[in-house]
């Protein structure tokens, strides 16, 4: 869950949950007390017509509770229903004939009533509706099947009654008051808790994350990645925290192979330097002890004595161009050339050569015109060094090599020279174009090369926009690819 929804969440629940309580309190109250407000408002209505109730209760009690047949007699539970009703209203009733009282709720005091409003003459009254302040009597006579019923009922608000209105007047909700705002308050403060705890856990979580990855960078503890994963801001910031915490392990890790590849390199070199400056200096020792008497010897001590510093020339140039190649410094000069013309003139120049190293060099084309761009005399180099090696690792009098040309799908032009040397084994495959790597074979023999050779031409290559790479199959096959470039009309 988003952080910005947890918080849009937090303020709608902190105003929600209140108002809720409010809401379930307000309906509590209502159902401890809400009986007595709502009785008293129905009596309040119900208190203009009672008069007109009254009289239709008593209506329909005779039509219900008188006997229709003659020689009947009265029904006493309608009798009793009319009385409970009468009752609700707040009436005293009593039904009776001429011989007998059939029902009756009336009390000395609704007697009193009748007494004080009528006096002795209600029994001459056959029917009687008074309404007073202080009381409503009715009366009402019924001649049925030869027999009378008489229906009196008397309502009088008594000191009880008051009372009761009074205890209902007093009875109000601003009691309740108190406990509703302390109810509120706690829910409040309930809310406030939860929530805070809530949002708390959400950011200290992974702000603890990010202090213990940082303490385990700060202590070279690259290895472990931050536990946190969820999918909210922190864990997005926690993400790029471990990417960083990647991206700063390889770093290292690549701090030090360079470091490894730098130990390596000086090594290297010191023993190319090493190797000629040791034959130079044993042949000036000769010299100076007049080991070459003759005018021969001096002559051949002379010579090698040359071979070696032109080596050594060599290996200082080589290492010049790879340095200058390496940090992007060295010149290249790119022409639009076909490749496939280039090839063969390129052969055609150092047939001679190849000759002179028993070498058979063939090429075959799939393409009339292959365009590239190319630093011609940094290719050339490329090529040089291929066949150079190729001839010093034949392992046989007589060498062939054969170079191929096709252009691929993508519009790539892939080159392959291949020989039908010994190749290499896959630990030496995969350490071929390093600086200074050379078989262990070829690492005593200072005729083979410095070890440079490959690592240039990896850079010539990268500089034009392709690769290269090395089989090894029944030979050694070098493979390179160019970006090709339209051929011209």
């Amino acid at each position: 869950m988003q952080l910005r929804f947890k918080l849009m969440l937090s303020n709608i629940l902190m105003a929600a949950l209140p108002l809720l309580a409010i809401v379930l309190l307000a309906a509590a109250g209502m159902k401890v007390m809400g009986y007595n407000y709502i009785a008293t408002l129905v009596t309040l209505s119900e208190n203009e017509s009672d008069l007109t109730s009254a009289q239709n209760v008593i209506s329909a009690a005779k039509q219900e509770a008188l006997p229709q047949e003659e020689g009947g007699e009265a029904d006493e539970s309608a009798l009793m229903r009319m009385a409970d009703h009468l009752s609700g209203l707040g009436f005293l009733v009593e039904v009776r004939t001429e011989e007998r009282v059939l029902l009756s709720t009336m009390t000395p005091a609704g007697e009193s009533i009748i007494q004080q409003a009528v006096g002795n003459g209600l029994a001459d009254i056959d029917n009687l509706t008074l309404e007073s302040e202080k009381a409503v009597i009715i009366k009402n006579t019924f001649d049925d099947n030869d027999m009378e019923y008489i229906f009196l009922a008397v309502q009088a608000e008594t000191n009880e009654q008051g009372s009761q209105d009074e205890e209902v007047e007093h009875t109000d909700l601003w009691e309740y008051i108190p406990l509703a705002v302390l109810t509120v308050l706690i829910v409040l403060i309930v809310t406030n808790i939860a929530l805070t705890v809530w949002i708390s856990a959400s950011v200290l979580r992974p702000l603890k994350a990010l202090r213990k990855g940082t303490k385990e960078i700060r202590d070279g503890n690259l290895d472990d990645s931050l536990p946190y994963q969820r999918r909210d801001e922190f864990g997005q910031v926690c993400a790029d925290f471990d990417e960083m915490r990647k991206h700063l392990k390889q770093s290292v890790l690549t701090q030090l192979q360079y470091e490894q590849y730098r130990k390596e390199l000086i090594a290297g070199i010191s023993h190319d330097l090493r190797t000629p400056l040791t034959s130079i200096k044993g042949y000036v020792q000769g010299l100076k002890d007049n080991i070459a008497d003759t005018p021969e010897k001096r002559a051949r001590y002379f010579s090698a004595i040359e071979t070696r510093t032109a080596d050594l020339e060599a290996l200082v140039d080589s290492l010049a161009s790879f340095s200058q190649m390496e940090m992007g410094h060295y010149p290249f000069h790119f022409t639009k050339i076909d490749l496939a013309k280039w090839l063969a003139d390129y052969l055609a120049e150092i047939h001679m050569e190849a000759e002179k190293r028993n070498q058979r060099i063939t090429l075959a084309c799939d393409t009339d015109q292959a365009y590239a761009m190319l630093d011609v005399q940094e290719m050339g180099r490329v090529m040089t060094n291929l066949l150079c090696n190729s001839a010093k690792h034949a392992g046989k009098p007589q060498s062939n090599v054969e170079i191929t040309l096709t252009q691929l799908p993508d519009r790539a032009l892939r080159m392959i020279v291949k020989d039908d040397g010994p190749g290499v084994t896959p630990v030496e495959l995969a350490q071929i174009f390093e600086s200074f790597y050379r078989g262990d074979a070829a690492r005593t023999q200072p005729g083979k090369g410095s070890g440079l050779g490959l690592s240039i031409a990896r850079q010539i290559i990268l500089a034009h926009g392709g690769s290269i790479r090395a089989e090894s199959d029944g030979g050694l096959s070098i493979i390179i690819d160019l970006p090709a470039l339209r051929e011209e009309a």
